[in-house]
């Protein structure tokens, strides 16, 4: 066998394997990962109204960008773990989504978020009323994670009433 040949022979075995892989990523239904978006969601709030800050990290991508409202960005999953801080505060929230799409192995979800943010040294509780989006990503096995988010308030920051 020539190294045309064998090149010509390596090259169609690229092509057909990324072709299983693309199908492989693609095979549940818009309706199955749709519900699977939703799970997440659901999970997600759960992790977040018991304070289990793991559990919320492992529904995220290891890449995650996290948006707070009038803050920095944070990206990775450890600068997560320093900001979020639930030794000090407890939080009780429900999100409610509103639209989520799926395109391939990219979906996004926006909704409403509300509830409360309890700080535990003295129990100020703060009532939160937020819209967010959230964009997902598929993971090699199938599962959706969230791999950037963005949320801010449906009222004017204190600074900005008159």
């Amino acid at each position: 066998m020539n190294d045309l040949t064998k090149y010509g022979l390596l090259a169609c075995l690229c092509v057909l394997c990324a072709a299983c892989q693309t199908g492989a990523n693609r095979s549940s239904t818009p309706r199955a990962d749709l519900a699977a978006i939703f799970q997440v969601v659901e999970d997600l709030d759960r992790a977040e109204n018991a304070g289990d800050l793991e559990q919320l990290l492992s529904l995220l991508t290891d890449d995650v960008t996290w948006m707070p409202p009038g803050e920095p960005a944070l990206v990775g999953k450890d600068a997560l773990r320093d900001w979020y801080n639930v030794d000090d505060f407890s939080l009780e929230i429900s999100h409610e989504t509103k639209e989520a799409r799926v395109d391939g192995n990219l979906a996004f979800n926006w909704g409403l978020a509300t509830g409360a943010v309890t700080r535990k040294a003295d129990g100020k509780r703060i009532q939160l009323s937020n819209k967010y989006i959230q964009i997902l990503r598929k993971q090699p096995d199938g599962a959706w994670k969230i791999s950037h988010v963005i949320w801010n308030g449906n009222q004017p920051a204190a600074d900005d009433q008159n």
